[in-house]
């Protein structure tokens, strides 16, 4: 790992107070970035026959190792530290379904490494680590003024697969041979709905969600809609959560509960099994507060926002807002602050605007525009422009932009430093997607679309070169809240030069930014930085001060200067 000399502390390091208006956010896919415990890489018999035989080796969809030790160890190594990253947002840790389903039409089998569909939301998934390893990660981010964001999905549940109807007793099978079963030719990854599985038995699908719970193209349960809070989306199952119908915890919950309870008699009930009956929205935003309430997570990250009602949104960001506020006062020494719990929702195309989401619990969406409007080559001034006037003008209004996307694409891998450079210098808050500091390539066919964004982190074929620029990029921008907050003026045109400054009087927060330098360059910072002032370009790490308001300072191969002020 590059840590270049310029990350050692210096006077104008100076620390400034957590705001989420100015976030750093991190977003890992877990089980694509760090290996910690190779013993848990085939949890629930995933991707193995029946003689524990490895299985889709071939499958882009598969399992691949990544865990919650592996996202420990990489905290305590500083990794993210080093790139300036003061929140941690990671795939949903919790218990996803076991078995598999047709990816991409049926051209291979597709598999829950990424956290969307969700199986049993009181449980961490084996694959990642358990609930000790969740706790350990919140304790070791917090140590290091890290906030950890956890993706949570409301609006559906995971597929009816093969072996969770098989190992959790629902559904009705055809045939019982369906371990090992591949593709006849000419077939595909489909067809196994039709070989093995009868969606016709209503009594035998009562046993799982139920229909009181979710619609579902199956027996029994309401079809699915046609508006965005009615539709399964990708074929999921839709949770009613708009419904006001009070249901009670679904057998095959129960069932599955009981047996991880052996201890218990038939007679013994505890908290986690016998829940009373409540709405939808009621029993899983209660599971999911839970985990705030237990171990500290600071926001979530919501899934699929244009799907859910707004009632459901506000309950769960008023339930983990109070179950933060009590784990804080519980654990004064673990807590950073007293900041409110955050949550930012992905509603899909949105951009720089203010919207009904925001009535509806969301403190910030991320913003589907930059990452069009930088792929086009967009003047980078009219975006920093546009950004900051919309943010000043509604303080209400806050974004996360990103340069590539679990859901969209990759960024082009030859503009990677290019990209650094707009990303960490734009207004709002922002998301480093794993692997853009590092040139992560794309996944290889047969991935394709979104899957094409999920490769295995480039351990060992990082471009040094480029990370060290994004951590050159990512700990100034740590530094000044001005990046993220202040108001945006241009200096000069040619070379690019723009300040941001945010405060009042001595609370003051001043940058200046050169882009697109070469060699010596001399940059007027009359407007922002009196005569005497000694100044510290934050990209070389020389020193400089103003005399007659300029600054003679040598910009450097990738034509950045950072000018902070030494105090």
């Amino acid at each position: 790992m590059v840590v270049a000399a310029f990350l050692a502390p210096s006077a104008a390091a100076v620390a400034q107070p957590f705001d989420w208006d100015n976030a750093i956010i991190y977003f890992v896919m877990t089980d694509r970035f760090a290996n910690g415990d190779p013993e848990n890489d085939h949890a629930y018999g995933r991707g193995l026959d029946l003689d524990g035989t490895p299985v889709h080796a071939n499958s882009p969809a598969r399992f691949r190792g990544g865990d919650l030790a592996g996202l420990i160890g990489k905290v305590r190594d500083g990794y993210f530290s080093e790139l300036g990253v003061n929140a941690l947002w990671m795939t949903s840790p919790l218990e996803q379904v076991r078995g598999w389903v047709g990816g991409a039409g049926g051209e291979y089998p597709a598999y829950a490494y990424h956290g969307y569909w969700p199986l049993d939301f009181t449980r961490v998934d084996s694959a990642f680590g358990t609930e000790s390893d969740l706790r350990e990660l919140v304790t070791v981010c917090h140590e290091r003024g890290i906030r950890v964001l956890m993706d949570v999905v409301i609006n559906h549940a995971g597929y009816n697969t093969l072996a969770d109807m098989d190992e959790l007793g629902f559904g009705r099978l055809h045939r019982e041979d369906w371990r090992g079963w591949s593709p006849a030719p000419g077939g595909n990854w489909n067809d196994y709905h039709d070989l093995f599985i009868d969606y016709t038995d209503a009594s035998a699908w009562s046993s799982w969600w139920g229909g009181d719970w979710m619609r579902a193209n199956i027996a029994g349960y309401p079809p699915c809609g046609e508006s965005d809070r009615t539709t399964c989306t990708s074929s999921l199952p839709d949770f009613r959560t708009e419904s006001d119908d009070r249901v009670a915890t679904p057998d095959f919950l129960r069932r599955k509960w009981r047996a991880e309870h052996r201890d218990l008699s038939p007679a013994d009930s505890t908290p986690d099994i016998d829940y009373p009956k409540a709405a939808v929205r009621e029993h899983i935003t209660g599971w999911l507060a839970a985990w705030v309430l237990d171990i500290g997570i600071d926001g979530f990250r919501l899934d699929t926002v244009k799907n859910l009602d707004p009632v459901t949104m506000r309950l769960l960001k008023t339930r983990a807002a109070a179950a933060l506020r009590a784990w804080k006062n519980d654990h004064p020494l673990e807590s950073l602050d007293s900041s409110e719990f955050w949550m930012m929702g992905e509603v899909f195309d949105h951009g720089v605007y203010r919207s009904e989401y925001f009535d509806a619990g969301l403190d910030a969406v991320l913003n589907f525009d930059f990452q069009r409007d930088l792929a086009r080559g967009a003047a980078l001034d009219s975006i920093f422009s546009a950004y900051a006037d919309a943010m000043r003008t509604d303080p209400s209004l806050r974004v996360v932009s990103y340069v590539s996307s679990h859901d969209t694409h990759l960024f082009d891998r030859d503009r990677l430093f290019d990209a650094a450079t707009a990303l960490m210098l734009v207004p709002g808050g922002v998301q480093i997607f794993y692997g853009d500091e590092s040139a992560r390539p794309a996944a290889r066919p047969p991935a394709s679309g979104p899957e094409l964004t999920r490769s295995v982190m480039n351990w060992d074929g990082a471009d040094d070169a480029l990370l060290s620029h994004w951590q050159r990029l990512g700990q100034f921008r740590s530094r000044h809240p001005a990046i993220a907050m202040g108001a945006h003026e241009v200096l000069a045109r040619q070379p690019y030069t723009f300040s941001r400054t945010y405060g009042i009087g001595e609370a003051m927060d001043r940058v200046v930014v050169v882009l697109g330098s070469a060699g010596r360059t001399n940059v007027n910072v009359s407007k922002v930085f009196g005569d005497n002032t000694i100044l510290k370009d934050a990209y070389s790490g020389k020193t400089t001060f103003v005399s007659y308001g300029m600054v003679n300072v040598d910009a450097g191969p990738n034509g950045v200067v950072l000018l902070e002020e030494v105090r």
